[in-house]
């Protein structure tokens, strides 16, 4: 999952909280993966493109989950092609 980044919270195993931190390899285009357990299924699919970075997650509705993006310009985030950070 380290790819994918998808690791859950040390305090909490069972996936109620989890953390998104993939790691963007050079020399990889994209990476889909999911993480099963016995509650939750949390998916994170990352691919690049023409200098720009898609990533698609998938997180139950009573997860909570810490995403993190490094970007230069923050105005660059966008949730389905709308800026969500304020």
């Amino acid at each position: 999952m380290v790819w994918a980044g998808i690791t859950t919270d040390n305090e909490d195993i069972t996936f109620k909280k989890i953390w998104l931190d993939p790691s963007l390899a050079v020399d990889l285009n994209y990476v889909k993966a999911t993480a099963h357990s016995w509650y939750v299924n949390i998916s994170s699919y990352w691919r690049t493109a023409n200098g720009k970075l898609n990533w698609d997650v998938t997180i139950p509705a009573d997860t909570k989950a810490v995403l993190a993006l490094s970007v230069t310009d923050i105005s660059k985030i966008k949730e389905l092609g709308i800026m969500q950070v304020k």
